[in-house]
């Protein structure tokens, strides 16, 4: 019975949070997915002692935090512009934050990738570009 609540308010809190953003479609699933990416791959990096955002390189709850902060502000800003951009008639303002938050979390993976030694695919590299652009394009 604990895991049934547990999942219900799981649900209503994850469906409040895609309400308010706008709802729940292939751009958001893309950008929850990179968030989620990004820090798991910042774990990594870190589990291998190569962090760039310690001195020793190595894993630290506080530099955890904050990148968890990081990605609650992002959320919180898709939602001031999904807003903003309903009540100003230019409902696409939201599409455009969410390309560049995508581009910014995925050129992160990249550098992240590259501190683990993993070779940077052309085609994320192209991907990448391809979404900076449709954003400055919005």
């Amino acid at each position: 019975m604990r895991l049934a609540g547990l999942c219900t308010g799981i649900g209503v809190v994850g469906g409040a949070i895609a309400a308010a953003c706008g709802g729940w479609d292939e751009l958001m699933v893309a950008l929850c997915f990179c968030m989620l990416a990004d820090f798991v791959m910042g774990i990594l990096v870190a589990i291998r002692g190569k962090s760039k955002k310690t001195k020793s390189g190595a894993l630290n709850s506080t530099v955890g935090l904050k990148g968890i902060c990081k990605k609650v502000a992002m959320l919180l800003i898709v939602v001031a512009t999904y807003r903003i951009g309903i009540a100003a008639g230019i409902p696409f303002v939201r599409d455009a934050v969410i390309f560049a938050f995508i581009a910014n979390e995925a050129i992160s993976l990249l550098e992240n990738g590259g501190l683990l030694g993993v070779i940077k695919p052309s085609a994320l590299t192209q991907a990448i570009d391809i979404l900076k652009s449709k954003s400055d394009d919005k």
